[in-house]
């Protein structure tokens, strides 16, 4: 089956869509101090607030009924997130911008041709725990992605920069995420727009719309990450 997708065109007033901790916490009966121990858990969580016309309002209803309450998982897009604020530049870019080099003394390959400064695309190395590898972003560059910026790591997997990141000479960088991965990343080129989440509905009774007497429909709704799922078949349009 193939995997469903939010509806385009239903969406909402009102929209939080975070990643959420797992901590406990022991209070000592006698000092009153707090000890915190945080937990491999960390997921997306959203609550969304929307009011539909009647025509958009029966397509989210059949929505609604499709995914059975928390049975079935859906791709959800971020709608707060446009894209990374960084520079992104890649190094085909600045090698492109500066153009033909040569070496320190002018001169280039035995033959007299220049030679451009390096080649790649931004791509995704791999990565474990909150730390990934990036290749092929330009050499010496500051903010690269910054702190927040979204990117798709995996299918339905949206993860938020921790910290702006800085490239080396060769244009590689290591960055913190959260959440944490819990499989490795997809290998390729980097996915820092259009990301979408896979989420299912945090309760049975979301197609609730308790609006009498009215051409309009309002829902209030909770999603969260279906982090033990994954896609199938591709998300629907």
């Amino acid at each position: 089956m193939t995997t469903l997708s939010w509806p385009a065109d239903c969406l909402p007033y009102r929209l939080s869509l975070h990643v959420r901790s797992l901590t406990g916490r022991f209070a000592s009966h006698y000092t009153g101090q707090v000890q915190v121990l945080e937990r491999p858990g960390a997921r997306w969580v959203g609550e969304l607030d929307l009011e539909l016309p009647l025509d958009r309002a029966l397509t989210l209803e059949a929505f609604l009924a499709a995914v059975r309450g928390p049975a079935v998982p859906f791709l959800f897009p971020d709608l707060l997130r446009d894209g990374a604020r960084g520079s992104l530049k890649s190094m085909d870019a600045y090698a492109a911008e500066i153009g033909p080099t040569g070496f320190d003394d002018g001169t280039g390959f035995h033959d007299g041709h220049l030679f451009y400064e390096g080649a790649g695309t931004r791509t995704v190395l791999g990565g474990k725990g909150d730390r990934i590898a990036l290749d092929g972003f330009a050499p010496h560059t500051a903010e690269v992605l910054l702190d927040g910026d979204p990117m798709q790591l995996g299918p339905g997997r949206a993860h938020l920069a921790l910290g702006a990141g800085s490239t080396n000479v060769n244009g590689y960088l290591a960055l913190t995420i959260t959440p944490r991965l819990r499989e490795p990343p997809v290998r390729g080129t980097l996915v820092t727009s259009g990301i979408t989440i896979l989420m299912r509905l945090a309760e049975d009774g979301a197609a609730e719309n308790p609006t009498a007497r009215s051409r309009r429909g309002q829902y209030a709704i909770a999603l969260v990450e279906a982090a033990g799922d994954s896609i199938t078949g591709g998300g629907s349009p």
